[in-house]
């Protein structure tokens, strides 16, 4: 409830006609997308120099580990998924192993 009283001026409470803005929201990225930020150039620029332009996720990650640090396999897995989501690559075939068929759609 305090979190209501901090994010609205207690004018809109008091009755009065003069009416405040809620603050914007803020503008950090969550770590996903912070994450896509980061990866989305490397992970499509190095499945366009394929042909056809696939990889499965481990060996598209083995090779990305020369020139971006991925720590973290899961987490490299969800920027993919997100770049699916936007259309840039399609995951073609799931593996169990999270070694998913990773496919460019569309280069940014």
């Amino acid at each position: 409830m305090a979190d209501i009283f901090e994010r609205y001026s207690p004018s809109i409470f008091s009755g009065s006609t003069q009416q405040s803005r809620p603050p914007a929201p803020p503008t950090r990225l969550e770590p996903t997308d912070e994450a896509v930020v980061l990866y989305s150039r490397p992970i499509l620029d190095a499945l366009a120099q394929r042909q056809p332009p696939e990889m499965h996720a481990h060996d598209l990650a083995k090779e990305l580990s020369a020139r971006i640090r991925i720590t973290d396999f899961a987490q490299f897995l969800a920027v993919i998924g997100r770049l699916a989501d936007m259309s840039y690559v399609q995951i073609v075939d799931k593996d169990v192993t999270g070694n998913d068929l990773i496919r460019l759609i569309r280069k940014q």
